[in-house]
């Protein structure tokens, strides 16, 4: 629960730090106070029905709705939007997998810790197929995997390869 809030939270990306650069750090203040009293009420509300899984989605409702309401700011005072076509997509397609893989109807705490690894690295190369399929991967993107390549002393031809998916 914690893991999907956070990231959730994290899609519009680093909004707080967006305020502190555009100076905005009151706004950041009080949407950062907004949360820790809307956390507290949601744990004061959920824990004694749900426990732990109360506190795990006050947290994560919380963080969701902050990184919300702080979206909003930036788009209506500095008119910058941090979702465009080539993150949506992709990120669309792999939560569609993981909300099928949650709601099937298979109980995964069954699972070991090596099915959640083989789990997670399957996700992972699903997601790049996805950002693959719609060549969703900038040339500076490539450049920085060939950067990488190279200094872990490999060949960088990351940019050769990824040429007919880069937008």
């Amino acid at each position: 629960i914690l893991v999907v809030g956070y990231m959730f939270s994290r899609l519009p990306g680093l909004t707080n730090k967006v305020l502190i650069a555009t100076g905005k750090t009151k706004i950041l203040m009080y949407t950062s106070l907004g949360t820790a009293v809307l956390n507290v009420v949601l744990n004061l509300i959920l824990i004694p029905n749900y426990g732990f899984v109360g506190a795990a989605i006050a947290t994560a409702g919380a963080r969701v709705l902050n990184n919300i309401v702080q979206s909003y700011i930036i788009m209506k005072k500095q008119k910058i939007h941090p979702f465009n076509r080539e993150y949506i997509i992709p990120t669309a397609l792999i939560g569609a997998v993981i909300c099928t893989i949650y709601f099937l109807p298979v109980s995964l705490d069954k699972f070991g810790f090596f099915v959640g690894v083989i789990i997670s690295i399957g996700l992972g190369l699903l997601y790049i197929s996805f950002l693959l399929l719609t060549q969703s991967i900038y040339d500076v993107e490539a450049k920085l995997a060939d950067a990488l390549l190279e200094r872990i002393g490999l060949p960088g031809y990351a940019s050769i390869v990824l040429r007919p998916f880069i937008r």
